[in-house]
């Protein structure tokens, strides 16, 4: 078990197949259905089919796909659905979001 920004989570070697390659590590949190994987150069976040469907009812059709959100970008949506529900910390740096938010409203006009 690791402490990641508060959040107790068990880190494991992976050999998942990720969007980005093969995943070196994952996060798994300690609520169910959502893992945080690395890869060499990049990651996300992996949603179980529950947390897709609520995605998709909070988000609609922004994304074709909710099962993995790239960390880059995406992967904000979650935070921003789930985090003070969840008592996420803060994972995301302003200038982060503030970049998310730009580029989610350009692609909605």
């Amino acid at each position: 078990m690791s402490d990641i920004l508060g959040i107790k989570v068990q880190f494991a070697a992976s050999n998942v197949h990720t969007p980005w390659g093969k995943a070196d590590y994952r996060y798994t949190f300690p609520f169910r259905g959502v893992i945080l994987y690395n890869t060499p150069g990049h990651g996300g976040l992996h949603l179980s089919t529950k947390f897709q469907k609520i995605m998709k009812l909070i988000f609609g059709n922004y994304m074709e796909s909710y099962e993995w959100l790239e960390e880059d970008c995406n992967q904000f949506l979650f935070y921003l659905a789930f985090g003070k529900t969840m008592g996420l910390p803060q994972f995301i740096s302003p200038t982060i979001k503030k970049s998310c938010i730009v580029k989610s409203s350009r692609k909605v006009r």
